[in-house]
């Protein structure tokens, strides 16, 4: 097998199994500002990847949190929705929309790259209880522990009570927000670099 493993001690600090995102980060970003943006082995540059999906949880919760403002003034208004992003936002916008798929506020959406607008397609179901905060906070709870049993078999999800417990529209939106985003870090983007690391040992027994 054949596979560029220049800085391998680098790409082993960035793949550590045991450290967090942000020290992971951390390592990548120092490496680059030492004149090694453009160089590496091929899974320090595929980290570039993983950096960009994974910006950290208080920058998703607050796009989520954008968004989810944003679709409300709509339907208040015009009953359309439409989501205007500048160049740098295109990224974070469109997961905070996949991740009100997983949330079951939008069923579907159009993504204008070139008028920079996203425009989702709400659920009828969302649209319905929306305003009630015992039955927005049910609506919320049943489809993010639908989105965490694909990925955990445990009866217990974690943030679900939270979610239940919320005593108004804004709070049950906020426990739902961010539950979600927790529950990505802590699960998908931890379970991805370990796919990372356990790739790159492989490329290397293989390369033997």
């Amino acid at each position: 097998m054949l596979f560029s493993d220049e800085d391998s001690i680098i790409t082993n600090r960035i793949l550590d199994p045991g450290a967090s995102l942000d020290e992971a980060r951390s390592a990548y970003q120092k490496f680059q500002q030492k004149g090694g943006e453009f160089s590496g082995g091929d899974f320090i540059r595929t980290f570039f990847f993983h950096d960009k999906t994974f910006v950290g949880p208080d920058e998703d919760i607050k796009a989520l949190a954008q968004t989810i403002i944003r679709i409300r003034e709509s339907v208040g208004k015009s009953g359309r929705v439409v989501i205007k992003f500048g160049d740098d936002e295109n990224i974070s916008s469109e997961y905070a929309i996949i991740r009100l798929i997983l949330l079951g506020v939008i069923e579907d959406y159009t993504n204008d790259y070139r008028l920079h607008t996203l425009e989702p397609s709400l659920r009828e179901d969302w649209l319905a209880v929306r305003d009630n905060p015992q039955e927005l906070a049910r609506d919320y709870a049943y489809h993010f522990r639908e989105y965490a049993q694909r990925c955990q078999i445990s009866s217990r999800i974690e943030g679900e009570e939270a979610i239940l417990s919320a005593g108004t529209t804004e709070a049950v939106e906020r426990a739902a927000i961010t539950s979600i985003v927790n529950y990505v870090y802590s699960q998908i983007e931890r379970k991805r670099r370990q796919a990372l690391r356990q790739m790159l040992e492989l490329a290397r027994t293989g390369s033997m």
